[in-house]
């Protein structure tokens, strides 16, 4: 009972008044397998004369045949009912038996089952019909039960032990006998020797003479010992070896999957750990001021430590913080977007609505659907107000006092407002900030224009690639309506222009908007830190936009937006930024520091409590009941409703406003509204989680790209270095060319001079010059291109090469055993071996990746071929009467080479010359197109 309850399994009660009763007989050998055979069908007859079942284990189909064919040849012929194929049919009265093969596989429980029956022989293998229940007569109890003949001892003593608890089922009575020879494969590998000596000791036998014996049981109970033993071994020993590839296999499907886009924050902070401060490299070697800045720009926000905080860690101490910190924020991400989400919702439901509505909710919730008080209860109302409010009326634990439905619903709701407004007016400082109430309604219209026209209109790129349907489609979602602009007369009209008329055209269209509610929308479709960008963009474009400084008026407007701190941005270091990305990175960290100060304010303040689905419950339903009971049209409340559903979950409705609605019709109406906004938010959860994974995922693969960089350069360096401890100049050369096969460039690493490197001061140099070169490209095609591709082609080179280490690995593995004949262990062989084939699968990766991506993205190889091309060169194409005209000008020259003077000695290092050297058989220079053996070089 401790076991089954430890596994949490069924305790099987067995009777102890119903005992096993079976007669395991000896087992029984003969010399041949035909002997053995006679005597099972002997005794099978002899048991069905008797009137006793008997069931024939075997250990192959064969063997059930072969014993089928001769209870045939004895006058026992297969029963009727099995040769119709009709298992239902009763068994006729006479001589016959059923046999298991794979004629009639699909009625294997029921023969089995059968094999109970009076007189019956069933003929089957060991294993056949594993759970069937055998069951027997009263008749077929009294002449002794089921009676088990063994054909063969199998090498598990399980097997025959399942063969031998087929008889003596629960108390019924049974016996068992196995038939044994010297042919088969047990007694002829394991025991031959044993029992032959056994046999011998016991007399001579003739043919035919049955041995039975106890000791000749134990001895083959010995020898089936000795098999399972082997087997257990052998099985072990395999386990080893797959366990060497099942660890290299699991390293290249975890890398697989990060590359994949399923990453977590532990992958990320493994992809870091490994790149800046690996254990295995000294903590000298430590690049933890790196690996801050390579996070904080990630998360475009600060790191809460320094590296120095770091320095005194132990390598695991510092992950775990890192990880911490990881954690909190991806955490507090989803709480910005969850924010994003509410403040679009109230850009069309105002929170007053929403606040009455979550009440409603509540109700509803526990008033059992009755208007009778009686019935609610009251302490589930209680507690969900709690929760969401963290507050609760007094009055509530009063039921006795609560009769009409109406006015406890009218009651708690102005309990709520009050409770709100209060709240609001004590601190809605953080509430003001989120929404850019500092900062003018007009400018704010203005600054979603600009950053629109920087989302979809981008200046740096061609007008034909303008994303115009969905810039019309972003001013729709704010204003209710569009500019009287098309698609294609957008691309014609110069930019100032086009921003002015959209100027004037967003002044005239916002006042019949709530100011609220223009900037909830806004901050609900850009977001509080990209719409910092929006400002930036509108900030620069409203001056002189390319300028480096900020000139006195734009100062002026940063203080009034953001503070005094606005303007300490000269900290930012990043060179290769303009100034307004320098701004904007600085101001989303001076928004995030002003926003924890007083998140708790700003969060009760956006009912953060209350969970997203209560808030898109409530929402919905206050904007479907709203627009459905008002008194327009029902084509105006049909058209209105759709937009507003489709503005606030970005995709529109598919049901429509039904034609007439009474109270329970527009209930109705309302709750399939919600189900169909929480069933698009579910999707939209989890498209955003897949997409923060994905983010993840590319920072890990652009880790993993430096990190092959760095692997690469490594190898081509100890290549380079061979057995040496410093860099001569034939190996610097030789590790110039490796560069510029690998890198499409080649590094001005040494000078004239013969001094020798040092191989640690050489990577860093190659290391800063690939990471300069491959930022360089980055910023050229995008971050997101960028990434796809690295994605693609690691895929792709971690697949291939993986194949290929595969098919090597199985060839090592079917000829390590001959390292036996060495003295040496082939397990210990396999694993060094695969081991070294694995690392320099991982070599090759590294180098074919790098080496592609290079070639890919071109970086770096475009310029230097060009002044390679220009140092070739030329070939001129010669003429035969060229050629002739420069033989007699050679032939006076050597003419006249006796009589020449000594030439005057001027100082200069002459010059070497190197006679170009044509083949026989090479294309004549003369341009011909014949050999040169056949043209100019017939004579020669």
């Amino acid at each position: 009972q401790e076991f089954f309850s430890t596994y949490k399994l069924d305790v099987i009660v067995v009777p102890t008044n119903r005992p096993v009763v079976r007669d395991d007989l000896n087992d029984v050998i003969y010399r041949t397998k035909k002997e053995k055979y006679n005597a099972i069908i002997e005794e099978a007859i002899s048991m069905h004369d008797q009137g006793r079942p008997v069931l024939v284990g075997t250990i192959s189909v064969d063997v059930s045949q072969r014993l089928s064919d001769m209870l045939t040849q004895r006058g026992v012929p297969i029963a009727n009912w099995l040769k119709k194929g009709d298992v239902t049919q009763e068994l006729e009265s006479g001589r016959f038996h059923t046999v298991l093969n794979a004629k009639f596989h699909r009625q294997e429980a029921e023969i089995v089952s059968k094999a109970g029956l009076a007189g019956s022989i069933t003929i089957a293998t060991n294993m056949a019909g594993r759970g069937t229940d055998i069951k027997l007569t009263p008749e077929v109890v009294q002449r002794g039960g089921l009676h088990i003949i063994g054909s063969e001892k199998h090498e598990a003593r399980r097997i025959d032990r399942q063969l031998r608890g087929r008889s003596g089922r629960q108390g019924d009575p049974g016996s068992s006998r196995f038939y044994l020879s010297l042919e088969d494969d047990l007694m002829r590998l394991f025991g031959s020797d044993r029992i032959t000596n056994i046999m011998s000791r016991m007399g001579s036998s003739e043919e035919g003479e049955r041995i039975e014996h106890p000791l000749i049981t134990r001895s083959i109970e010995r020898a089936q010992k000795k098999v399972e033993e082997r087997n257990f071994e052998i099985r072990k020993n395999l386990l080893e070896y797959d366990n060497v590839l099942n660890e290299q296999r699991k390293i290249i499907y975890k890398r697989r999957q990060n590359l994949l886009g399923f990453a977590t924050a532990d992958d990320f902070i493994e992809s870091k750990s490994k790149r800046f401060f690996s254990e295995e490299d000294e903590r000298g070697q430590w690049k933890l001021d790196e690996m801050l800045q390579s996070i904080a720009s990630f998360f475009r926000r600060p790191v809460d430590f320094e590296a120095k905080d770091l320095e005194q860690l132990k390598h695991e101490e510092i992950k775990e913080t890192l990880r911490e910190w990881v954690q909190e924020h991806l955490q507090e991400d989803q709480l910005y977007r969850q924010l994003q989400f509410r403040h679009r919702l109230l850009g069309y439901c105002s929170i007053e609505s929403v606040l009455h509505e979550v009440v409603r909710l509540k109700i509803r919730l526990h008033n059992a659907g009755s208007h009778d008080t009686s019935k609610w209860n009251f302490d589930g109302i209680r507690d969900e107000l709690q929760r969401i409010f963290s507050d609760a009326p007094e009055w509530l634990g009063d039921r006795g006092g609560q009769t009409d439905a109406a006015q406890v619903e009218k009651r708690l709701i102005d309990w709520a407002d009050d409770l709100y407004n209060q709240r609001f007016e004590v601190d809605h400082s953080s509430y003001d900030y989120a929404v850019f109430k500092q900062v003018d309604l007009l400018t704010v219209l203005q600054a979603y224009v600009d950053g629109l026209l920087a989302m979809h209109l981008a200046e740096q790129v061609p007008a034909i690639s303008w994303n115009t349907d969905d810039f019309l489609l972003d001013l729709r979602r704010v204003f209710n309506a569009a500019p009287q602009l098309g698609s294609h007369e957008i691309r014609t009209i110069r930019r100032e222009k086009l921003r002015q008329i959209l100027y004037d055209w967003v002044k005239d269209n916002a006042a019949s908007i709530d100011d609220m509610a223009l900037r909830h929308r806004i901050v609900g479709y850009f977001s509080t830190l990209n719409f910092i960008d929006a400002l930036m963009h509108h900030l620069f474009a409203s001056g002189d936009g390319k300028a480096e400084a900020l000139s006195q008026q734009q100062k002026a407007k940063l203080q009034a937006w953001f503070g005094a701190e606005a303007l300490d941005f000269t900290a930012e270091g990043e060179e290769k930024l303009s100034a307004a990305q320098k701004l904007s990175r600085h101001l989303r960290r001076l928004y995030i520091l002003k926003m924890d100060e007083k998140r708790q304010a700003y969060l009760d303040q956006m009912l953060i409590k209350a969970s997203i689905e209560e808030y898109i419950s409530a929402a919905v339903s206050a904007v479907t009941k709203a627009i459905a009971s008002s008194s327009r049209s029902h084509e105006e409340k049909q058209r209105e409703l759709g937009l507003n559903l489709q503005y606030m979950m970005l995709q529109r409705p598919e049901k429509s406003l039904p034609g007439s609605l009474d109270e329970a019709g527009l209930a109705s109406f309302s709750e399939d509204m919600v189900a169909w906004a929480l069933n698009l938010q579910h999707t939209f959860a989890e498209r955003e989680e897949r997409l923060r994974q994905s983010a993840l995922s590319s920072e890990i693969v652009r880790d993993s790209v430096f990190m092959m960089i760095e692997d690469t350069i490594y190898n081509i360096i100890r290549t380079a270095l061979d057995t040496g401890t410093e860099l001569d100049a034939s190996q610097m050369r030789r590790l110039e060319a490796d560069c510029r096969l690998v890198f499409r460039q080649t590094p001005r690493l040494a000078d004239e001079s013969d001094q020798a490197f040092d191989p640690n001061t050489i990577m860093d140099q190659l290391g800063k010059w690939t990471s300069d070169l491959y930022h360089q490209r980055i910023q050229e095609l995008g971050p997101e291109l960028v990434t796809r591709y690295e994605r693609y082609l690691m895929l792709e080179k971690i697949d291939e090469n993986w194949r290929q280490h595969l098919n090597a690995t199985d060839e090592l593995r079917e000829g390590i055993g001959l390292r036996g004949y060495g003295q040496k262990d082939p397990l210990l062989e396999y694993k060094s071996e695969a081991y070294n084939l694995f690392v320099k699968m991982i070599d090759r990766i590294d180098r074919e990746v790098v080496s592609t991506l290079f070639r890919v993205f071109d970086v770096g190889g475009e310029l230097e071929e060009r002044q390679m091309r220009r140092s070739e060169p030329k070939d001129y194409m010669t003429t035969h009467s060229q050629v002739e005209i420069f033989k007699q000008v050679m032939g006076r020259t050597k003419q006249a080479e006796p009589s020449a003077q000594p030439s005057v000695q001027t100082g200069k290092r002459p010059q070497v010359i190197k006679k170009a050297q044509v083949g026989r058989n090479a294309p004549c220079p003369c341009g011909s197109g014949k050999k040169y053996k056949h043209c100019c070089g017939k004579n020669v």
